[in-house]
């Protein structure tokens, strides 16, 4: 402010300095007035000027400096806006990573007391002996989890990764004590993976790190390492292993450390050389290509010539040699670079083929990139090829062992494939799914023949209480911790998820009544009937039944438990009722009324409101109760179908209104009912047909009412049945249910239809038939009732009156239990902790379901089947058998729980009670249960339940498109590119304009088109991919420290244990997101979208630098946006892509001057591009290159045919034309163009030197236009005749003296085969005898002095001068024919005399000349 303020003041003193000034020339103002007068206005002029200039420059000043005190108070209040902003976002990632570490305390605080309660036996002797002092001592010693977690947060906060080694290993190494360093190791190999990073941190405090390794490996051949026989033993395997780690350790510290620093004494040096040099003549006596290409020794001595720089001293050759046998190992490629054999890889690779080992050729090829000289693909299809070839040859023996070993050897050769594409990546270039689903088909083929041949072994015997010996089963083929019969390998789990049944359905016998498939005895134990054992495993049973304290009573569930049901109300019945039984019904969507069978013998109704969602809502409401007998009820069921209950109790059956209104009714049927069920029909159309009927039913009797002609076939309609007449006659004409009931060997069938005749509306009618002992659950499908007995489950066909055994079960099995699946029309038999579902035949459908015990109740919900026992309840998923969730809802000895014989409703509402309490369940809807895997990162299960819940049709298709949006953008976070667009591929509603924000930041000119708040809020705001590769990667890397800290994480698995690059991530998810746009391009788009396709798949192009796709897309029909592409495409160098863009945007003009600059770049050699493949010809189907120059003038030309303006053409036609005269003629005789060039101004424009564009584009006007124009015709004459007289001299010049004496003395003469200048004169010839438009004169005034002869007589003819005509004819050309030919034209016959004499007289004179030559020149004689 004081310079300002000065600067003012000197300013406003300029006006009197200029007064003093003035005063000063007044003086000399008498001396000489007029002159100094006249310099002092112009020294007042100026002066006053510079006042004026700097006034003005000094107000700019002020205004420039109030400016940038705005600009910087502004910028001061962004700064202070963005410190608080990054304040407030430290306090929240701080609360967040404070949450972490208090979960992490916690569950680690968890952890110690299992621990300490684990241990509690040993701390109390401790202190029983008084002996505290110890236990103290050891917690001073254990280091707080929980500080080992926030130091390693906190090295990831700082940004960088500080690896600590522990205390003890850091003291080995400065001792150098290498027996200790191997105990350590050996003590601690549960941590190996942190100790692997801690130890070259250890060696750097060594004195001599590559002496300690050195002295580590002495033991490496120790013979007291070998057991008696010879064979490795357990220790020694792990010593070689640790002396393989240690010198890796020790490369990876030579790696991170200077040269100068770390530096190997000569002295170790020739020590590890002499050590190298004994190992390789103990590997000469080892057979290491026995190990199958994960030889340890081999590996050893690799990585020992490795680590201490001794490659030198070795034969390449011998250590090529080694290669293979190392092949399958993790190291194998680095060890090849480390080595330098580079170089010889192609070799080992060949001779690897060679030997049929072409999966461990392809695992070396990819990791050392080498797939441009040997195709992957190639080499797993021959490896697959050589493989069948090997069965094939063996598949020629007849014996079943050979068969096998066919099949084992496929099976192995294609899951060796398959484990190699899928660790490589390869499945773009060979799908997997036909090799998958011959695996599927060889492992099912394999388990039909062991079953085959389990059943065709003997059973071992066992005696029975009674003393009777029966056949014990056989358990083979079981695995307890599965759920399913079958279980494919673990790496197809994503791709099947759906366990299949371990035999097809087609492989039962035939359904005939005579089949052998089931008239196996009931002896046989856990057999189906057809010959299939059922999987039971008494010990895995016992086992669990005999824990003192129960562990969750559902199997461990394959995936994460998700939530399925969530509880929204508990009942307890009035008068402390003990709950036996229970019935569901679903009224509405607001309504279920339960029904609750009791000890005591009373029926107890309340009703639930399953959509009400608050909590102080009462959700259940008791409504009122009815007593039946003083027994416990058994059985409830609700017949919908006529409006009435069914209950079972004291073996009787009652029938009750729904609302418990009306008095109850009991049945007067049998007594001593044990099980009852009703029917369901699988059709409701057609009538069923059961193949076990020998006799199928015809459509006629088909068209009988269903329930006339059941009771017809077991007698009734006034017939007996057995002995038993029906109580009621037949009604006709109405609707109505069936029910079967067994009871004391009998089998009733019963049909309740609705009459007005009866007082009730209820008629009741039953026939009876021959039965089973023992029935204690049944099941009635269409027209095959299946009943459960204590000695297995039976079949019973109603059409025939004939029974078939399905399963026959031992004494010990629990109580059988059938469970009708409504939603899918098939029925679950339990085998004790197995339930095996059939369909209507008794085939099995699908897999088996393994329960982690016998359940006491099933039930089933949609999809799902339930089962409960000791107050946990498991929901099983039908098509996988997975356990998906587990509900603990009562505590252990409550008694056991009950599910409802509920009739399909809603299947939104699960009821299950113990003997005090019942508890409702609600399903959790579809949305909710895909946040809840999301939110949990557990992609693979959401899969799985987004095809459940479409093939059940529970999801729309709407709902389906969104979700799979959804799913994409949370893979790309989790850097999963491709599943990521494979879902939004799939996705019908997701624009392309939602993955924008990935590829530009915002804001750009389409991010109103970008749609905002469309998903759930799980995943971050979009943005730019190289921001989500190094979120990502940051979130890997501290992954990688919370599980070294015993956290875990929801991170890949593969992420973490082989971390990915940068640069391999952004290559990944650019070609991917390349492929989504591409794809999106083929969809029905608006114009702006497909603007921002096209032009952001051009920035992706660009990235990766795919040229051939940059131009393929600026040549096509596109929407790029040439304002967004112009300067990247400029800058990056990639002008003949921006002149392609602008060629097709109608930018002629540019895109032309872009082809000049480059046809001059490539012909002075300054630009070097790849040669372009052009097609010249549209009818040529083979492609020619041609050099850049030439290719930038063919652009250039298509460009200008099309062209009418005739500046532009002409303009760009000179350089065109130097390049290739032909592209400058196709230019300018185009048809292309809607209005012609101006042939004046092209004439103008031509180059003279081009005379060849000059002669076609004349010749084009003539011929082709039909110009009429005498000066086109001359112009054209002329040109012709110019180019005959200049070749003609040429050839003339390249002749010898005596050809040119020849040609003097006789143009016509033939000079070595060809007339002389007959190749040049024809197109001359041929136009002037055909044009009468140009002016002769001026050309025969052209070549009046050449000897042009032919040319000359067309032109004389053409003025008419005969004679002259004649002469050249006769005379010059000797062309006596076409002299009298032509006098014959114009009536002169004596003309042709005349010329003939004149002729004889030239020949004389030639003649003469000729001998005057030979005298006076005799030595040339």
């Amino acid at each position: 402010m004081d310079d300002t303020q000065s600067v003012e003041t000197l300013l406003d003193s300029t006006t009197s300095k200029i007064q003093q000034l003035q005063q000063a020339f007044a003086e000399l103002e008498s001396y000489r007035a007029v002159t100094l007068n006249l310099k002092w206005k112009e020294l007042e002029e100026h002066f006053h000027g510079l006042e004026r200039s700097l006034k003005k420059r000094f107000e700019d000043l002020k205004n420039q400096e109030k400016e940038y005190e705005d600009k910087a108070l502004e910028a001061r209040e962004i700064l202070k806006k963005r410190e608080a902003a990054v304040a407030a976002k430290e306090c929240v990632l701080l609360e967040r990573l404070q949450h972490k570490r208090n979960a992490a305390v916690s569950a680690i605080g968890e952890s110690r007391k299992r621990y300490k309660k684990a241990s509690g036996g040993h701390v109390t002797n401790i202190m029983a002996n008084g002996n505290t002092e110890a236990i103290v001592e050891e917690k001073l010693q254990v280091q707080s989890p929980a500080k080992v977690i926030s130091e390693n947060l906190k090295s990831i906060e700082n940004g960088g990764i500080d690896v600590k080694a522990r205390p003890e290993l850091m003291e080995l190494c400065k001792e150098m004590n290498a027996k200790g360093l191997h105990k350590f190791v050996s003590d601690n190999r549960k941590d190996l993976a942190s100790i692997r990073e801690e130890i070259p941190v250890a060696l750097r405090s060594s004195t001599d790190p590559f002496r300690l390794v050195l002295n580590s490996m002495e033991d490496f051949y120790h013979p007291e390492a070998l057991t008696v026989d010879g064979k490795k033993d357990v220790t020694l395997l792990g010593l070689r292993r640790t002396c393989i780690m240690l010198m890796e350790s020790l490369s990876a510290l030579v790696a991170e450390t200077a040269s100068d620093v770390l530096v190997i004494s000569s002295n170790v040096k020739e020590c590890a050389k002499m050590m190298a040099i004994e190992w390789k003549l103990k590997l000469d006596d080892v057979e290491i290509e026995a190990y199958g290409g994960n030889s340890l020794e081999a590996h050893a001595f690799l990585q020992l010539l490795s680590t201490f720089g001794i490659t030198s001293e070795f034969d390449q050759e011998e250590i090529c040699k080694l290669i293979p046998s190392v092949s399958r190992r993790r190291q194998a490629a680095d060890l090849c670079r480390s080595l330098g054999l580079s170089s010889k890889m192609p070799g080992v690779i060949e001779v690897m083929v060679n030997s049929g080992r072409q999966i461990d050729a392809v695992n070396l090829v990819c990791e050392l990139g080498m797939t441009e000289q040997f195709t992957p693909v190639t080499l797993l299809k021959s490896y697959l090829k050589e493989s069948r070839k090997v069965s094939q040859v063996k598949a020629g023996s007849t014996s079943p062992g050979a068969q096998s070993e066919m099949n084992e050897r496929e099976l192995n050769a294609l899951k060796a494939v398959i484990k190699c594409i899928e660790e490589h990546k390869l499945e773009g270039l060979y799908p997997v799914d036909p090799l998958q689903k011959r695996v599927l088909q060889l492992e099912k083929a394999k388990a039909d023949k062991k079953r085959a041949a389990e059943a065709a072994k003997p059973q071992p015997k066992r005696p029975r209480a009674n003393g009777i010996v029966t056949y014990a089963p056989r358990f083979t083929n079981v695995v307890p911790d599965n759920k399913c019969m079958y279980r494919g390998p673990e790496r197809y789990q994503y791709v099947y998820e759906r366990p299949m049944h371990p035999f097809p359905v087609e492989t039962h016998a035939s359904p005939l009544l005579g089949s052998v498939s089931y008239n196996f005895s009931t002896s046989h134990g856990g057999y189906y009937g057809n010959g299939y054992q059922y999987q039971l495993i008494h010990g895995f049973r016992a086992r669990h039944e005999t824990l003192d304290a129960a562990p969750p009573i559902m199997d461990k569930p394959r995936f994460n438990d998700r939530t399925v049901l969530e509880p929204f109300a508990e009942f307890v019945p009035p008068s402390s009722l003990s709950i036996r039984s229970l019935a569901v019904s679903s009224v509405s969507d607001s309504q279920t009324l339960i029904y609750i069978g009791t000890d005591e013998g009373k029926l107890v109704l309340a009703s639930a409101d399953p959509s009400k969602t608050s909590h102080s809502d009462q959700h259940v409401d008791f409504v009122r109760s009815v007593s039946i007998t003083g027994f416990p009820v058994i059985a409830i069921d609700v017949l919908v179908d006529v409006g009435r209950v069914l209950a079972l109790s004291d073996g009787s059956l009652f029938l009750l209104d729904p609302s418990l209104l009306e008095p109850v009714k009991r049945l007067s049927l049998l007594k001593g009912i044990t099980a009852f069920a009703k029917r369901l029909r699988t059709d409701d159309d057609t009538a069923s047909v059961n193949p076990l009927d020998v006799a199928p039913v015809s459509r006629s009797e088909a068209s009988l009412r269903s329930g006339q002609r059941f009771l017809q076939r077991f007698g009734g309609l006034g017939t007996k049945a057995n002995g038993v007449r029906p109580k009621d006659s037949f009604p006709q004409g109405q609707d109505g249910c069936f029910v079967a009931a067994s009871a004391e060997k009998m089998l009733v069938l019963i049909e309740f239809t609705l009459s007005d005749a009866d007082s009730s509306g209820i008629l009741v009618n039953w026939g009876v038939m021959q039965g089973f002992d023992g029935v204690r659950s049944i099941a009635w499908l269409d027209d095959s009732i299946i009943v459960g007995t204590s000695d297995g489950y039976l079949l019973f066909s109603i059409l025939t009156g004939q029974s078939v055994t399905l399963f026959s079960l031992p004494d010990s099995s629990t109580t059988p239990q059938l469970k009708t699946l409504y939603a899918h029309k098939e029925v679950l038999l339990l085998v004790d902790n197995v339930g095996v579902i059939v369909n209507a035949f008794g085939q099995p459908v699908g897999g088996s379901l393994v329960f982690r015990r016998a359940p006491d109740s099933i039930g089933a919900m949609s999809s799902y089947v339930v089962v409960v026992r000791d107050g946990e309840m498991g929901l099983y998923r039908k098509r996988t058998g997975a356990c998906v969730q587990s509900i603990t809802f009562a505590g252990n000895g409550e008694g056991p729980c009950i599910l409802p014989n509920d009739e399909p409703g809603s299947g939104e509402v699960v009821v299950v009670s113990t003997p005090r309490k019942v508890i409702c369940f609600r399903k959790v809807s579809c949305e909710e249960q895909i946040k809840y895997l999301l939110r949990k990162k557990n992609f693979k299960e959401t899969v799985c339940l987004i095809q459940e819940l479409e093939d059940e049709g529970e999801l729309s298709k709407e709902m389906l498109s969104f979700v799979h949006a959804q799913l994409g953008f949370l893979l790309v976070f989790e850097l999963h590119f491709e599943d990521a667009v494979n879902h939004f591929l799939q996705s019908e509603t997701m624009q392309p304009s939602e993955v924008f924000p990935f590829i530009m930041r915002d804001p750009n000119r389409w991010s109103y088109l970008v749609p905002r708040n469309r998903y759930w809020g799980l995943h971050s705001p979009p943005v730019p991919l190289e921001q989500v590769v190094d979120d990502g990667l940051s979130a890997i890397q501290r992954a990688i420290f919370l599980r070294k800290a015993g956290v875990d994480t929801a991170v890949d698995e593969d992420f973490l244990f082989n971390p990915p690059t940068r640069a391999d991530l952004l290559e990944l998810v650019i070609q991917n997101m390349i492929r989504y746009l591409h794809l999106s391009r083929d969809k029905d788009l608006n114009s702006s979208v497909r603007e921002g396709v096209d032009t952001l798949l051009m920035y992706l192009y660009r990235a990766l630098n795919l040229v051939d796709s940059m131009e393929k897309l600026a040549s096509s029909q596109n929407s790029c946006v040439v304002e967004e592409l112009e300067s990247l495409l400029d800058e990056s160098g990639h002008l003949r892509t921006l002149a392609f863009l602008y060629a097709s945007k109608g930018m002629s003009s540019k895109a032309l001057a872009i082809w000049r600059i480059l046809a001059r770049n490539y012909s002075t050699g300054l630009w070097n591009d790849h040669q372009s493949a052009v097609e010249p010809d549209s009818q040529d189907n083979s492609t020619n290159f041609i050099p850049g120059h030439c290719a930038a003038a063919l652009e250039a030309s298509k460009l200008l045919e099309e062209s009418s303006d005739e500046d532009m053409v002409l303009h760009h036609l000179g350089w065109i034309a130097d390049i290739d005269q032909e592209l400058g003629v196709r230019v300018l005789t185009s048809e292309k163009r809607s209005n012609q060039l101006s042939p004046g101004k092209v004439l103008a424009a031509i180059d003279p030197k081009k005379v060849e564009v000059h002669q076609r584009y004349l010749q084009w006007l003539i011929e082709e236009q039909d110009s009429d124009d005498t000066r086109f015709h001359t112009l054209y004459a002329l040109s012709l005749a110019r180019s005959a007289i200049e070749i003609v001299e040429m050839e003339y010049s390249n002749l010898s003296m005596d050809d040119k004496r020849l040609v003097e003395m006789d143009f016509s003469v033939v000079v070595n085969g060809i007339t002389y200048g007959s190749h040049v004169r024809e197109r001359l010839q041929s136009f002037l005898q055909s044009s009468d438009l140009y002016d002769p004169e001026d050309v025969l005034d052209l070549i009046e002095e050449t000897e042009l002869w032919l040319e000359k007589a067309i032109l004389y003819r053409k003025l008419g001068q005969e004679t002259l005509v004649l002469q050249i004819l006769a005379l010059k050309l000797e062309d006596s024919e076409a002299a009298k030919q032509y006098c014959i034209e114009i009536g002169r016959r004596d003309a042709y005399m005349h010329v003939i004499a004149v002729k004889a007289s030239q020949r004389h004179q030639v003649a003469a000349t000729s001998r005057r030559m030979l005298y006076s020149n005799p030595v040339g004689l």
